[in-house]
């Protein structure tokens, strides 16, 4: 399957890299080389309905972030939007709204 998309925080977006959509919908994971000069692997499973779970590794400092979101997808359009409502680092309090468009080409 062939999706482009992008990652935006701040109203910045950044291309997603080698997104992958797994156990029917489940586990989505994918690549965002962001604008802050990390590369991050984002990994979230299904908990419960539209809500999702994961984290996000930093690279190259290996920091993993906990994350939260809603995702939402329209079949017949070929598009899939994930709102996230947290993003969050053990050491900081700080939490970060983040937001993915995806769209199949």
């Amino acid at each position: 399957m062939n999706v482009t998309g992008s990652y935006y925080d701040l109203g910045v977006g950044e291309p997603i890299k080698d997104f992958i959509l797994r156990d029917s919908g489940d586990e989505i994971a994918f690549d965002i080389q962001h604008s802050d000069g990390y590369y991050y692997t984002v990994n979230i499973k299904r908990h419960q309905g539209t809500l999702f779970k994961g984290t996000a590794i930093s690279q190259p400092d290996g920091e993993t972030a906990t994350l939260t979101c809603r995702v939402f997808e329209d079949i017949e359009e070929g598009i899939m939007v994930i709102a996230g409502s947290g993003w969050r680092y053990a050491f900081k309090p700080d939490n970060y709204r983040w937001h993915v468009e995806l769209q199949r080409e």
